[in-house]
């Protein structure tokens, strides 16, 4: 496997934020209400 590190580009931005909500949802889901995490994720997500 081959890592290239290069600019973030906006076409990367919902793969990022997919990635993010993820991680929001594995990491928090027992500390939060989905509700709430669910809305974060809302706030979030490009448009």
């Amino acid at each position: 496997m081959q890592l290239q590190i290069r600019r973030f580009k906006t076409t990367d931005a919902p793969a990022a934020a997919a990635l993010i909500a993820r991680a929001l949802l594995t990491s928090n889901q027992g500390d939060y209400p989905k509700a709430y995490l669910d809305r974060l994720i809302t706030q979030m997500t490009p448009a």
